[in-house]
């Protein structure tokens, strides 16, 4: 399965959006290792790190660190084996990976590991965060929280996206997006009147997808020229879908 790919006019984003993988997969290898010598997980920042590198590399598309990484907490913490400090990063963990996958059945075989957790995804995105908030992201953070603005709920078949195009910018793209079993693409460009995102369904089930526009103080809607209302739009996502954004900013 090839991974996300994220385009853009700013090249040493899209270019570290590339790097990113490596560095974040060899941090999920080195908290494993540092387990398995240590005959447990503490609260230290590798572990806690590894945590969210494994949630960055879900929304790259990579899957096995993040089930590595989930099988040995879950069975360490069976054995009482994981520092009280580290589960609610394990906890973060949980979530970020059934938000993307809706993987139940690897999660059925290490439940009793994960028991007391809630696995529950928020029905709509956090608030974004602050550049200097997604340092433990790298740079997948950057793109995937603070220019996408995206939050998905693969349980539910849905995935929320709240996009800002630099102002310097013509137009960004995500190519080959997992949630779940589906995969998309998305685009967003600049336009006579303000913003045009395309979004198409590559493989797999349709979505529920949900764009939320407040922050680019909409003007006028539509989807495949049909006119909506409000400040949002929310649409299944069959096949090749076009979201026209009016706006002044």
């Amino acid at each position: 399965m090839l991974r996300t790919k994220f385009l853009a006019p700013a090249h040493a984003l899209a270019e570290g959006w590339e790097r990113a993988n490596d560095f974040l997969e060899g941090l999920v290898q080195a908290a494993l290792a540092r387990g398995r010598s240590e005959g447990g997980f503490g609260d230290g920042p590798l572990h806690r790190e590894a945590c969210e590198a494994a949630v960055a590399l879900l929304a790259q598309g990579e899957r096995e660190a993040a089930k590595d990484l989930l099988r040995a907490l879950a069975r360490a913490r069976e054995i009482g084996e994981v520092a009280p400090g580290l589960v609610p990063d394990l906890g973060r963990l949980l979530i970020g990976f059934r938000a993307w996958t809706a993987d139940e059945a690897f999660l059925d075989r290490y439940r009793s590991g994960l028991t007391g957790l809630d696995p529950s995804v928020p029905l709509r995105p956090t608030p974004r965060r602050r550049p200097e908030e997604l340092v433990g992201l790298s740079v997948v953070g950057e793109v995937i929280e603070r220019l996408w603005g995206l939050w998905p709920d693969a349980p539910a078949g849905g995935l929320h996206l709240a996009p800002l195009l630099e102002p310097q910018w013509r137009e960004m793209a995500l190519l080959g997006l997992r949630i779940g079993t589906t995969s998309l693409d998305l685009r967003v460009r600049r336009s006579a009147s303000g913003y045009t995102l395309t979004a198409g369904r590559t493989q797999g089930p349709r979505l529920r997808l949900t764009v939320w526009l407040e922050e680019l103080a909409p003007t006028g809607i539509r989807i495949d020229e049909e006119p909506l209302g409000g400040t949002r739009a929310v649409f299944d996502l069959a096949g090749e879908h076009e979201l026209q954004i009016d706006s002044l900013t």
